[in-house]
């Protein structure tokens, strides 16, 4: 059995480290209660298939894929190009890529560079708008009403009632 206040101070390589508590554990869970994990990064691989390259990652569903490139991979993310990848749809500028569970895999043409370093960011999919209208036009063939017998408090234009 561990004691832990044999653990007030540890030597590590000639430096003194200060330790307040310890957990030790299997998994994330075990340590931090109701905590998560970090998330894992996604894993690019890029295969030469000359005259070009071939790239794939995991995918899920729910989600969209950016490809990026730069020369300097200490550059800000800002600067990396994002890469037409075939399939792909240009949302200003920026080609987002349809996920294909389980696997993204997709063939791009290699780049004039000698060196060029890639990533991939997965995004959520943006809500799907079942239905919308901004009443600019009046209310058109709309109703307001409730199931409940204190009806509605919905109008169109200034509210009189304010509040719940």
């Amino acid at each position: 059995d561990l004691d832990q206040s044999e653990f007030d101070v540890l030597n590590i390589a000639g430096l003194k480290f200060f330790v307040d508590e310890i957990r030790i554990g299997t998994t994330f869970d075990d340590v931090v209660k109701g905590g998560v994990a970090p998330p894992v990064p996604l894993q690019l691989i890029i295969t030469d298939q000359d005259p070009d390259l071939d790239v794939e990652w995991e995918s899920q569903a729910g989600t969209f894929y950016v490809l990026r490139s730069s020369t300097d991979p200490e550059a800000e993310l800002a600067t990396w190009e994002s890469v037409e990848v075939p399939g792909s749809t240009g949302v200003d500028g920026v080609f987002q890529i349809a996920t294909t569970p389980p696997l993204n895999t997709h063939t791009i043409p290699r780049p004039d560079d000698r060196t060029r370093f890639y990533r991939v960011e997965e995004h959520p999919l943006p809500p799907v708008e079942v239905l919308g209208d901004d009443f600019e036009n009046g209310i058109g063939g709309w109703t307001a009403g409730s199931a409940g017998s204190a009806g509605t408090a919905w109008e169109l234009g200034q509210p009189t009632v304010v509040g719940p």
